[in-house]
């Protein structure tokens, strides 16, 4: 499609008017491709041949400002580097988190600290973290096994941002589901997947976690502590720390917890492990000088709160 057509670009709004109607997201498949620059890349020499020129605004800016005046809905943009922050800048609410995913598909535990804490929090907040998708293979076989597919979705899915999930994930579903034929190979489900997702998705609906602020914590403190991917999530007083193990062997570490303070004079605080519900006093002068101990197996995932 021509998006230096001012004709075709008016069809494409009415397009989106249409769906827009009738949607929350519209999911824009590939969608850097009408960018500009983009389009000057692949068609340019053709397009100037053809008595085109460059237009003087960006297509998606214009059709999100036309479709947002009109209908309350949020756009989500299928793109990869180097064009992400282009489509942010150019009004999208969400991209594709494609870099996070091939660092957690990696495994190096030192590219995915490097890329989470050198990444700016505003384009945290713009992205759509996955594991699965209808474009990748499913999780719980691409990651090796189950119980790594659950931490790196622990990963994506307590970060700022777009929390975005495919049918079946919360299964354990291994056959890829094929957009073409619409329908895949049926499966049992993966009962312990899905009573992890359970659990997950209770504590991803908290107010913290989806309103909160979020800062990066470091674990430290043992020779273990390289194993740990942590952070914490505040909102109004309230606390959820996030613990991952992200490697294939038990580690211990400490998490200084600096906004941990004693209730009513009380040194000791309580720390609700969302996941289990089970109940942990603590130290909050601990916490917030030593740091929290933790001892996580391979691949596993805690989350506290606490005031």
């Amino acid at each position: 499609m021509n998006y230096w057509d001012s004709s075709l670009r008016s069809a494409r709004v009415n397009e989106l008017l249409k769906v827009a109607k009738y949607s929350d997201y519209i999911r824009c498949d590939m969608a850097f491709l009408a960018l500009n620059d983009v389009m000057g890349q692949n068609w340019g020499s053709q397009l100037s041949f053809w008595g085109y020129s460059r237009p003087s605004t960006e297509f998606w800016s214009d059709a999100i400002r036309t479709v947002k005046q009109q209908y309350n809905v949020l756009f989500l943009a299928e793109v990869y580097n180097p064009n992400q922050q282009r489509m942010i800048d150019v009004g999208f609410d969400f991209v594709y988190e494609k870099t996070l995913y091939d660092h957690l598909a990696g495994g190096n535990l030192d590219d995915i600290r490097g890329y989470i804490t050198g990444t700016s929090l505003n384009f945290h907040q713009h992205g759509a973290h996955f594991v699965e998708n209808h474009d990748e293979p499913r999780a719980a076989s691409f990651f090796g096994s189950a119980i790594r597919a659950d931490a790196a979705n622990a990963v994506s899915m307590t970060l700022p941002g777009l929390r975005f999930y495919f049918m079946g994930q919360e299964n354990g579903d291994k056959n890829k589901l094929d957009v073409h034929l619409r329908r895949g190979t049926p499966e049992p489900v993966n009962t312990g997947v899905n009573a992890y997702y359970n659990v997950l998705w209770k504590a991803l609906s908290l107010d913290i976690t989806k309103y909160g602020s979020w800062n990066y914590r470091n674990a430290q403190g043992t020779g273990d502590s390289w194993r740990f991917l942590t952070w914490e999530w505040v909102y109004n007083g309230h606390k959820v720390l996030a613990v991952i193990n992200y490697s294939d062997g038990e580690g211990a570490a400490y998490v200084v917890c600096p906004l941990a303070q004693p209730e009513n004079g009380n040194d000791t605080i309580n720390l609700t492990e969302l996941l289990t519900g089970t109940v942990y006093p603590r130290s909050a002068k601990q916490m917030s000088s030593q740091g929290l101990m933790v001892v996580l197996g391979a691949w596993s995932v805690q989350m506290f709160q606490y005031n």
